[in-house]
């Protein structure tokens, strides 16, 4: 039966797990809606204080491409030295978070 509106495709399935793979094909309704229901907050301390999904997604990055630049620099494969790693990463917080974020919001909501 098909559904006006519903695109379908064809699947191949195995409804036999016995000793033989038996193939049928049928209709799979490919619906193009995906519906989440996750919380933006991971815990909160207080009502003012709450550690959410993308700050600590912001902190991993930044702690990641630490690291990642300080191994690379210790290696003499990056331009700068390990020791500079930190100066690097603060900058591009500062200059691409929070001047980037602005950015961003005057160009998509204003």
């Amino acid at each position: 039966m098909r559904i006006p509106g519903v695109f379908f495709r064809q699947r191949q399935g195995s409804y036999n797990l016995g000793l033989q793979a038996k193939r049928n094909t049928y209709d799979v309704a490919v619906l193009a809606t995906y519906v989440h229901n996750i919380d933006p907050v991971i815990f909160s301390i207080s009502d003012a204080i709450k550690l959410r999904w993308y700050g600590m997604a912001y902190l991993l990055a930044f702690l990641v491409g630490f690291l990642l630049l300080q191994r690379l620099g210790n290696k003499k494969l990056w331009v700068l030295p390990g020791e500079k790693a930190s100066d690097f990463i603060t900058l591009a917080a500062i200059f691409g978070v929070f001047m980037g974020g602005r950015i961003g919001n005057i160009i998509f909501y204003q």
